[in-house]
């Protein structure tokens, strides 16, 4: 068996939208012919292949002056006689083998967009919440359009989204040190995606497995949040949409030596910001999930069929807009379907019994003010003050300042020209307004 296995396809899936098929074609084939080079170079090194994988390794990650990866420069001879050169020395663990899986490819020998293009072979661990229509981040229809490869018509502009993702990939190997440091595990060394066997399109790529102190061996899933989350975790909780995720990959991997996953999370800047949880084996509800996952590969990815929408308004209405495409002001208005009547009519109900409510609201903001001026008037220059509520309480009543800045913008055009171009940056459209209006029948003759 080859050491560097690959069981990727050769060609795109028929499901990929047929603009990306071409493209992704040519990265599996391209993987393939590395994984081929890196077998044959490893024969012909006479190396352990832990071993021969940690030096080529420190030449994949080398870049040649067209950005490529300097190991695709070489042919194997030239591979094998280089980490020979740098690597003969290097000290290596040996890996585990997982018989009740199938090995996909090696990521460590894969570049950004290689790894991004093979995610869309299957549901990876990530992806399990989101089919089963519980992930708070991501909807069923996203998911779908991820994996067909669908090209918006209005890019991702959302800069968050990325420096989340790379701030969790960053961070990844600190947490996973730091529950090695806290309990004595040590990593086994595993670098490679795995698909379960009977459901390759149920794939695996993890954070890390460990080996305990009393020989047991764990996934391990590392996650980051921010403080305000850390109630999430509290008292041993695993969040609900990370559970799927770690069913997944015991599932995936099938193995009697793994005995449940641990899950990690970092959620401040110091040792004691991190919390850990584990997950046992549980069959019935690893079936379970397979099911409802295979449910949703089959019925919309390989059927191509859109899921229905979420329900969540911002969520659907955004991935609307980007399948739609920027507007079009020059457009003549188009004929709404008859059915939708009783949407117009629900939203115009809904819009008066928002204004009768911000009214009310507006009513009662204002009672608010008239009553507060005789406090305010006590307070004078005075920010706070206080009126006993019993003996063990008080009142606190503040009037407190607030500063603001404003700019601007016509000086600074005027005035600092560079700076003002440098400064600000025009969103071709970074939402659109919906409203309904009741007009008369000759305006929409003149419009």
């Amino acid at each position: 068996m080859a050491y560097f296995e690959c069981n990727l396809p050769m060609t795109a899936p028929d499901y990929v939208t047929p603009s990306k098929k071409a493209e992704l074609t040519q990265l599996l084939q391209q993987i393939h012919a590395r994984m081929k080079k890196l077998d044959e170079a490893l024969e012909k090194s006479g190396m352990p292949g832990e071993q021969f994988a940690a030096g080529a390794k420190l030449i994949f990650d080398c870049e040649t002056e067209t950005g490529e990866p300097l190991l695709d420069s070489y042919d194997s001879e030239t591979l094998a006689a280089q980490v020979k050169a740098i690597a003969s020395n290097m000290k290596y663990e040996p890996r585990e083998e997982w018989d009740n899986t199938i090995v996909l490819v090696d990521t460590a020998f894969l570049r950004t967009d290689e790894w991004e293009a093979v995610r869309r072979i299957g549901i990876g661990g990530s992806d399990a919440a989101v089919a089963l229509g519980i992930s708070p981040y991501r909807t069923e229809q996203e998911l779908y359009h991820d994996k067909i490869g669908t090209e918006f018509k209005i890019p991702d502009t959302d800069t968050g989204k990325q420096f989340i993702f790379d701030y969790g990939h960053k961070v990844e190997p600190l947490v996973i040190s730091e529950f090695c440091r806290r309990t004595g595990a040590k990593v086994i060394p595993e670098t490679r995606m795995f698909a379960k066997k009977g459901m390759p399109y149920i794939t695996a790529n993890i954070d890390a497995i460990v080996r305990m102190l009393d020989g047991r061996i764990f996934v391990f899933e590392a996650k980051t949040t921010t403080f305000f989350n850390k109630d999430a975790w509290a008292e041993n909780k695993v969040p609900p949409q990370y559970v799927p995720q770690c069913r997944q990959y015991m599932s995936v991997l099938d193995d009697p030596k793994i005995q449940g996953t641990y899950i990690g999370c970092i959620y401040g800047n110091t040792p004691n910001d991190f919390v850990c949880s584990y997950i046992l084996r549980d069959f019935d509800a690893e079936d379970e999930q397979l099911e409802a996952e295979e449910v949703f590969w089959h019925n919309h990815i390989l059927a191509r069929r859109e899921p229905d929408l979420s329900g969540e308004p911002e969520k659907d209405i955004e991935l609307i807009r980007k399948k739609s495409g920027y507007a079009d002001k020059d457009m003549k208005p188009i004929d709404i379907e008859p059915d939708s009547k009783g949407a117009i009519d629900d939203y115009l109900a809904l819009d008066e019994e928002r204004k009768m409510l911000e009214k009310k609201a507006s009513n009662i903001k204002e009672r608010q003010r008239q009553i507060s001026i005789e406090l305010i008037e006590q307070l004078g220059k005075a920010t706070k003050g206080i009126f006993p509520k019993d003996e063990k309480t008080f009142f606190e009543v503040s009037y407190a300042p607030r500063s603001s800045e404003k700019v601007d913008k016509d000086l600074l055009r005027l005035a600092f020209p560079d700076a003002y171009n440098a400064a600000v940056t025009k969103i071709q459209e970074s939402s659109r307004v919906f409203s309904i209006k009741i007009k008369n029948v000759k305006a929409k003759e003149t419009a």
